[in-house]
């Protein structure tokens, strides 16, 4: 085990393409049904707007205008591309979180450290580690510096 793996509660099912994407969604079942009612919703709401848009025009072609109706049919077409817009978002985040996830699921992450070097690394106490990690942070850093002297002597 490393210093920094990550371990998974429930391993992937990876005995073909189709079990081990279904896996991943089993496991983000609710990232799933926020993109599922982002887009019904998204195509409701767009929908809603021509209807409203229609129901303003045949009251300003009533005699007399009804003024209170294209005043409604003006807020419902408000509210309902606010909420609209809030609900592509929603379906936008999950469905980017959902791929991102199972990108990072895709590979397990490369494991070739030294042995001896993780065994050391292992005895150590957390201050020691972050001593040596500060340490190592110094000479990288002087390493950068060194090299910039370089360039300007150029």
């Amino acid at each position: 085990m490393g210093e920094f793996a990550i371990h998974s509660s429930r391993p992937t099912n990876r005995r073909s393409p189709r079990r081990w994407i279904l896996s991943h969604l089993t496991r983000q079942w609710w990232l799933f049904i926020i993109v599922l009612v982002g887009a019904f919703g998204n195509a409701a709401l767009a929908a809603a707007m021509p209807v409203l848009i229609g129901v303003a025009f045949d009251a300003a072609l009533a005699t007399p205008p009804q003024m209170e109706t294209i005043g409604w049919a003006a807020l419902g077409i408000l509210v309902s591309q606010v909420v609209r817009s809030v609900l592509q978002l929603g379906r936008n985040f999950a469905s980017s979180v959902m791929g991102e996830r199972l990108e990072l699921g895709a590979a397990p992450a490369e494991r070739n450290y030294d042995r001896l070097h993780r065994k050391a690394m292992a005895q150590l106490t957390p201050e020691e580690r972050l001593a040596q990690a500060i340490s190592w942070n110094r000479v990288a850093g002087e390493f950068l510096e060194a090299g910039r002297r370089a360039k300007e002597a150029e």
